[in-house]
C-alpha cells in the first residue's frame, strides 16, 4: 500500500507537469485559430495552422504522434519544430511515468520484492516518511535524514511530534487532520523547518492516506505517507524577485526595459508618473515615443552604438513628455545578456533631474544678476565721483562765463565813450578788429546753452549712476521695507537702452504706496523680466503706434484689505497688497500654451532669445518668497498684462526697520 501511494504521489507530480503543457497546448490552439482566421485569404498558411490545429487536438486526447509537417524555414516552418519538440518532451515523459509504475507494480507484486522497495524508497530525491494512524513514524528515506538532519533510528518508533523534528509541527499536525477529514492528499508549500546551519528552511509537504482491509472487509484509514520536497532556496528566488519586483514597482527613478531590436516590452510606474505615457501606451513602442528633438542623430548613433558592443552608456538626455513640456532625465542603459553571452534585452535606469537643472539655472541666473550687480555698482561709484567733478567744473564755467559776458559788456560801453575822442581812435581799432574776429556775439548766444546741455547730461548720467546703484542694491538675504515706486522707476532707467526702440513707456504710480516688506533685489528682478519680456512681444508686433512703436505701461496701487472691490481671497491673500501691473501692446499668449508660460524651460523665443527660465524665477520670488501672487490677462493680437500681487507686511515690522 505504501508503495503505490509513494506511486501515485510521484505520479501527482509527473501529472502536474504534464497539465501545464496541455494548458501551453490550449494556449497555442488558440493563438493558431486567430492566427488562421486573419491569415485566410493565405491558403497556404492556412494549410499549414490547420495541420498544427489538429496535432494540438490530437495531443489533447493523447496522441503524441509528430506533426510531421515539411514547410520552408519560415515562422510556421519553427512553430511546427517546435511543436514536435514540445510532443517529444510529452512523450519522454509519457514513457518514464510508465516504465515507472510498471516496475513498481512489478515490484510490489513479486515476492521477496520488500529489499527492491527498500532501495527504491531510498534512492528518491524526496524526504519520503510513513506514519501510521496514531502519529508513529515507520518509515524515513534518506533523504529526510538529508533535509531534516534526524536519523531514521532517532525517528523511527517515534511520534512525528515527538522525535524532534525541527520543523512546524502543528502545521504538520494541521495537515494530518485535513487528510483525515477529507480522505485524500493535501498539500502545504509553507512546511518551516530548522537547517543545520541554523538557518530556516521551507518545505512543500504532501500528505496522502493510507488505506488498508479491515476484519470487515472494508478499508480504513491505517496511516499516512508524507512527501517533501525542500523548496527553500526557490522560495529564496521567489522572494528576492518578489522584491526586486516590488522595488523596480515603486522605485522613484524610471525604469524602461527593451528587448535587442529596441522595442519597450515594460515600464515601471516611475515612467508613467514622470512621463505622462500609461504602460499600454508605451509597451510596443521604441523609446522616441519621448524624443523631444533636442539631440541630433550623431548622439543618438553614438548610444545604440555604445550599448550594442556590450558597453554602459551614462549620459544626460532631453526628452519631452507627453504633455509637450520637457524632460531633463540623467540615464544610464545597460545591455542585459542570456547564458550564451548574447544581448537580449537593454534596461534603462532614468533619473528625473528636471527641477535640478531648473533649481541650477536659477541658481547661476541670481549669481549672473549678482556679478552684474556688483559690477554695475562698482561702475556706478567709480562714475559718481568724476561725474561730479565735471557737474562742479561746469557750473563753475557757467558762473564764470556770465561774470565775463558782463565785463565784456562794460569794456563795449567804455569803448563806445573813448570812440568820442580822437586820441584813442587806432587802440579802438584794434578793439573791434580783435572783437570781431572772436564773434563775442556767437559765444554770448551759444555758450549758455553749451553749458545747459552739458548739466543736462551730467544729471542725466548722475541719475543712471543711482538707478545701477538701487537697481543692484544687495538685500544681505533679509527683507526689508522697501519704496517699489522708486525701485521700480530705477528699473526702468536700466532699461531705457532695451525699451526706446520698440515702445514708450508710460507710468502711473500710486504716491500713498507704503514701504513694502521684501527682497528688492529679487522684486528688480522680476519687473526687469517682465520688462524685457513686453519688449520682445512689441517687438514681434511691428508698426505699432507712432513711430512703429508700441506701449508699455507700469502701474502700482495699494489694494487695503477692507477694499469691498477686491477679492483677496480668490489670490488666496490676506492683508494689505501692492498690486503691481505692467501692461504690452505686443502679440499676446496663444490659448494653447496659456497654462504653461510658467513651466520649467517652456519658451516660444528663438535660439539666444530666451531660457525658459524668466517668468518660472519670477513666479518662484513672488509665490514662493514672498508669498504673493503673479497672474497675467491676456489677447492675442492686442496684448498681456501681468499682475503682481505682494503683501505690504506687518506695519511695525516696516516702521521698526525704518
Amino acid at each position: 500500500a505504501i508503495a503505490m501511494t509513494i506511486s501515485l504521489a510521484e505520479m501527482r507530480l509527473q501529472l502536474e507537469a504534464i497539465t501545464r503543457w496541455e494548458s501551453l497546448i490550449f494556449a497555442l490552439v488558440l493563438i493558431i485559430g486567430i492566427a488562421g482566421t486573419l491569415l485566410y485569404k493565405q491558403r497556404g498558411i492556412v494549410r499549414s495552422l490547420r495541420q498544427l490545429s489538429g496535432a494540438a487536438r490530437r495531443v489533447a486526447k493523447g496522441d503524441y504522434s509528430p506533426v510531421g509537417m515539411r514547410t520552408k524555414r519560415d515562422e510556421i516552418g519553427d512553430l511546427a519544430a517546435s511543436f514536435d519538440s514540445m510532443i517529444q518532451e510529452l512523450q519522454k515523459s509519457r514513457r518514464y511515468m510508465q516504465e515507472y509504475n510498471h516496475t513498481l507494480m512489478q515490484m510490489v507484486a513479486a515476492e521477496g520484492s520488500r529489499d527492491e522497495l527498500d532501495r527504491l524508497i531510498g534512492s528518491i530525491s524526496y524526504a519520503l516518511i510513513g506514519l501510521d494512524i496514531t502519529g508513529t513514524i515507520t518509515r524515513w528515506n534518506v533523504a529526510a535524514e538529508a533535509i531534516l538532519a534526524v536519523s531514521a533510528e532517532t525517528a523511527i518508533g517515534r511520534r512525528f511530534d515527538k522525535a524532534g523534528i525541527p520543523w512546524d509541527n502543528e502545521r504538520t499536525r494541521r495537515l494530518l487532520g485535513q487528510c483525515e477529514t477529507i480522505g485524500s492528499p493535501v498539500h502545504d508549500d509553507g512546511v518551516d523547518y530548522r537547517r543545520m546551519d541554523g538557518s530556516s528552511g521551507r518545505l512543500s509537504l504532501t500528505v496522502t492516506p493510507v488505506e488498508s482491509p479491515g476484519n470487515d472487509g472494508v478499508k480504513h484509514l491505517s496511516g499516512y505517507v508524507l512527501l517533501g520536497t525542500d523548496i527553500t532556496e526557490r522560495k529564496r528566488a521567489e522572494a528576492m524577485q518578489a522584491r526586486l519586483a516590488t522595488a523596480v514597482e515603486q522605485a522613484v527613478d524610471s525604469i524602461v526595459i527593451t528587448d535587442a531590436q529596441g522595442i519597450i516590452q515594460y515600464v515601471n510606474p516611475a515612467f508613467t508618473r514622470v512621463s505622462g505615457y500609461s504602460s499600454e501606451e508605451a509597451v510596443g513602442q521604441r523609446p522616441s515615443i519621448v524624443n523631444s528633438g533636442r539631440h541630433d542623430q550623431a548622439f543618438f548613433h553614438e548610444l545604440w552604438e555604445t550599448i550594442k558592443r556590450g558597453d554602459v552608456w551614462h549620459g544626460q538626455l532631453i526628452n519631452k513628455r507627453k504633455d509637450g513640456t520637457l524632460l531633463h532625465e540623467k540615464a544610464t542603459i545597460s545591455p542585459v545578456r542570456d547564458a550564451s553571452g548574447r544581448i537580449v534585452n537593454y534596461v534603462g535606469v532614468k533619473h528625473d533631474i528636471t527641477q535640478e537643472m531648473a533649481l541650477e539655472m536659477q541658481l547661476r541666473q541670481s549669481q549672473k544678476l549678482e556679478a552684474v550687480g556688483s559690477l554695475a555698482a562698482g561702475i556706478a561709484h567709480e562714475i559718481n565721483t568724476p561725474i561730479q567733478f565735471v557737474g562742479d567744473n561746469v557750473r563753475f564755467l557757467s558762473d564764470s562765463f556770465a561774470d565775463l559776458l558782463t565785463l565784456t559788456e562794460r569794456s563795449s560801453q567804455l569803448i563806445a565813450e573813448l570812440g568820442l575822442h580822437p586820441e584813442f581812435a587806432g587802440r579802438i581799432r584794434e578793439f573791434t578788429e580783435a572783437n570781431q574776429s572772436i564773434d563775442i556775439e556767437f559765444l554770448r548766444q551759444e555758450t549758455p546753452k553749451a553749458i545747459e546741455e552739458t548739466l543736462d547730461g551730467v544729471a542725466r548720467v548722475a541719475s543712471i549712476v543711482r538707478a545701477m546703484k538701487e537697481f543692484s542694491h544687495p538685500d544681505h538675504g533679509r527683507k526689508a521695507p522697501a519704496d517699489l515706486n522708486k525701485a521700480i522707476q530705477s528699473t526702468l532707467t536700466v532699461t531705457h537702452n532695451e525699451l526706446k526702440y520698440v515702445a514708450d513707456v508710460v507710468t502711473d504710480f500710486d504716491d500713498n504706496l507704503p514701504p513694502v516688506w521684501c527682497h528688492l533685489g529679487d522684486i528688480n528682478q522680476v519687473v526687469l523680466n517682465l520688462l524685457v519680456n513686453a519688449a520682445h512681444a512689441i517687438g514681434d508686433v511691428p508698426g505699432k503706434g507712432e513711430n512703429n512703436k508700441g506701449t508699455i505701461t507700469v502701474s502700482t496701487r495699494l489694494i487695503r484689505a477692507s477694499d469691498a472691490a477686491f477679492d483677496a481671497k480668490a489670490l488666496a491673500l490676506e492683508g494689505d497688497l501692492v498690486h503691481i501691473a505692467i501692461s504690452d501692446t505686443g502679440t499676446g499668449i496663444p490659448e494653447a500654451i496659456r497654462g504653461r508660460i510658467f513651466e520649467h524651460f517652456f519658451t516660444t523665443k528663438g535660439v539666444g532669445r530666451g531660457t525658459g527660465q524668466g517668468l518660472t524665477i519670477a513666479r518662484s520670488i513672488i509665490a514662493e518668497k514672498h508669498g504673493g501672487q503673479i497672474t497675467f490677462d491676456t489677447e492675442v493680437g492686442k496684448g498681456t498684462t501681468f499682475h503682481i500681487y505682494l503683501p505690504v507686511g506687518a506695519e511695525e515690522n516696516v516702521a521698526a526697520a525704518v
